[in-house]
C-alpha cells in the first residue's frame, strides 16, 4: 500500500504524482526491498524538481497477514496509525526519511513491526483529513480520528472508512474543502490467504 501526498496544487503536482508512481511501479518490479526502492525513485525525481522546490512525501507498507509481520518506508509522510482493539492501544508507525526531491542523496530506511493481532487496523491517509478545519477554525485532529477508529474496531474496513469521512464531512460543516483527502484502511486477518497472493515478489521477500 502507497499513499503519498505532493506539494502545491494543479497540473504541476498532478505530474509530479504520476511520475512518481510510474517510477515507483517500475522500481519495484526489480530485485529490492522498499527503502532500496524509494533511494531509487528520489535520485531521478530529485535530478528533476531540485530546482525547482517541488517535492512530495511518500510512505509504503507492505503487510503479510499469515505472519502478522508489516514493513515500511517513510519519506517524510505522516506516521501509519496501528490500532491494537484487545489492548486499545494505537502506535505510531514512524521512521526516518526526507521528503522525496528534496536531495538526490537521500537514504531511507526499512522499518519493521511484528506480532500483528487479529483485528489490528491499519490506517494510513493524507493530512487533508486531520487538518480539515470547521468554521471557527479548529481542526479535526487525530484525537478524534481515533477515537472513530475505536468505536467502529469491530466494523467491516468499508464502514470504518465511511465513518471517518462522514465525520471529517459533518466536521466542515459549511466550509470548502481546503485539501485533498486520502484514506486507506487494513484489517490484519490472520486466516487469508488471498491477500498474500496480492503482494509482488520484492516485497514478499521483505517480509
Amino acid at each position: 500500500v502507497v499513499v503519498g501526498n505532493v506539494s502545491g496544487h494543479g497540473v504541476p503536482s498532478a505530474l509530479l504524482m504520476a511520475t512518481a508512481r510510474a517510477l515507483l511501479r517500475q522500481r519495484l518490479s526489480l530485485q529490492g526491498d522498499l527503502a532500496e526502492a524509494f533511494s531509487d525513485v528520489n535520485f531521478q525525481l530529485a535530478q528533476d524538481v531540485g530546482a525547482s522546490g517541488q517535492f512530495m512525501t511518500l510512505i509504503a507498507l507492505a503487510v503479510n497477514p499469515v505472519s502478522g509481520v508489516v514493513v515500511w518506508v517513510r519519506a517524510g509522510h505522516d506516521p501509519a496509525i496501528l490500532y491494537d482493539p484487545k489492548a486499545d492501544q494505537f502506535e505510531r508507525l514512524t521512521g526516518p526519511g526526507v521528503a522525496l526531491g528534496v536531495d538526490t542523496g537521500s537514504r531511507y530506511t526499512l522499518q519493521h513491526r511484528s506480532n500483528l493481532t487479529e483485528g489490528s487496523i491499519l490506517l494510513v491517509g493524507t493530512d487533508g483529513i486531520w487538518e480539515a478545519e470547521n468554521q471557527s477554525g479548529e481542526r479535526f485532529g487525530k484525537e478524534r480520528l481515533r477515537e472513530i477508529i475505536r468505536q467502529h474496531a469491530d466494523a467491516p474496513v468499508d464502514e470504518l472508512l465511511n465513518a471517518v469521512m462522514d465525520a471529517v464531512d459533518r466536521f466542515r460543516g459549511g466550509c470548502r474543502q481546503a485539501d485533498d483527502t486520502t484514506l486507506v484502511v487494513m484489517k490484519q486477518r490472520l486466516s487469508s490467504d488471498r491477500i498474500v497472493k496480492l503482494i509482488p515478489l520484492p516485497w514478499r521477500q521483505a517480509l
